[in-house]
């Protein structure tokens, strides 16, 4: 058993955290301020991009850890936050039909790409996904982890804080300056926001449904419709012009009524490569990052926790794309 500090307290944070403490080692976990991009994500987890229709990188892999690490936490919380879950992608040209039929019979994506639904409005069905309902399982994972380890909500310094002790920065992207220990050339945000909705009479509260925007489920006829993508300004303020598009875009998923509940924005810790950015800080003893996971981060974390602990711990080396060092190369 070893001992690390986990520094964040978001989507990536929490889930090093479990992964930690189902390995046995001790933490202590610093949490300071709102995890506010985490808050704000959808919590889908999809191994399909779905504009293009191309697999994810590693995504069986991904899947497969994604789908074991939220049953066993799951069980461990005692909780049913994380679930499997359809996702139904609006198809509206002959062509991506096409697409999609012949996509579903190769090999590569067989266990992805499902049937498809509908004749006057058509659908894919995609398989291997899932939802986290990310801040109610924040709040368990953190009351978990107080039962256990040392949780401290206090901000962490990297000129006041380190002292040899095994340290991971899974701070995300930070409005008053750039993530410890990461290059700035490496980092490209991506601001987002998000509507929480009460739609009366919605059809679908057993599937996220995507075309333009996506419809999640929550509970009592509530649903998160999102995403936004924009690069100027990097705030956190939900903005006029995203609520708009937003209600645009579901209006074509669907003309019911619509009771608007919450408006969240934030910036997603997105890198420039479009892979997460994972190992040690030159020049600091025992310090690491695990950090950049984007929109993705309820797909990536659960296998790259894994991969981060093999790293600092068995020495197991980092694959290339996703080692901070190749923004130095």
């Amino acid at each position: 058993m070893a001992h690390i500090r986990i520094i964040g307290g978001g989507i990536s944070g929490s889930i090093l955290a479990l992964r930690a403490h189902m390995s046995g080692h001790s933490i202590d976990w610093w949490k300071y301020g709102r995890p506010s991009a985490s808050l704000a994500a959808s919590g889908i987890y999809n191994p399909i991009v779905l504009k293009r229709l191309k697999l994810v990188w590693r995504a069986a892999e991904l899947a497969r850890c994604a789908e074991q690490f939220y049953a066993d936490t799951n069980a461990l919380l005692g909780s049913e936050w994380a679930a499997p879950i359809p996702i139904w992608h609006r198809i509206q040209e002959q062509g991506k039909i096409n697409d999609w039929e012949a996509q579903s019979a190769d090999a590569g994506f067989v266990d992805f790409l499902g049937l498809i639904h509908g004749k006057k409005e058509v659908y894919g069905e995609l398989k291997k996904a899932g939802r986290l309902l990310v801040a109610p399982w924040l709040d368990e994972v953190e009351q978990f982890m107080a039962q256990w380890h040392r949780v401290k909500n206090q901000k962490w310094c990297v000129d006041e804080h380190l002292d040899g002790t095994t340290t991971v920065l899974c701070m995300g992207w930070k409005t008053d300056g750039l993530p410890y220990g990461i290059p700035e050339n490496a980092m490209a945000p991506v601001k987002g926001e998000v509507l929480t909705l009460r739609l009366p009479g919605y059809p679908h509260s057993d599937k996220i449904v995507h075309g333009g925007v996506f419809i999640m489920p929550l509970r009592d006829d509530l649903y998160k419709v999102g995403a936004t993508y924009s690069w100027d300004p990097l705030d956190e303020r939900p903005s006029d012009q995203g609520k708009e598009w937003l209600l645009e875009q579901l209006s074509k998923l669907w003309p019911g009524p619509v009771e608007q509940v919450g408006h969240e924005a934030a910036v997603r810790p997105a890198v420039r490569d479009r892979k997460p950015i994972l190992g040690a800080v030159g020049g600091h003893e025992g310090l690491y990052v695990f950090n950049g996971m984007g929109s993705r981060g309820t797909l990536l974390a659960p296998l790259l926790s894994q991969w981060m602990l093999d790293h600092m711990f068995h020495s197991v080396p980092l694959p290339s794309e996703v080692d901070l060092g190749r923004f130095s190369e």
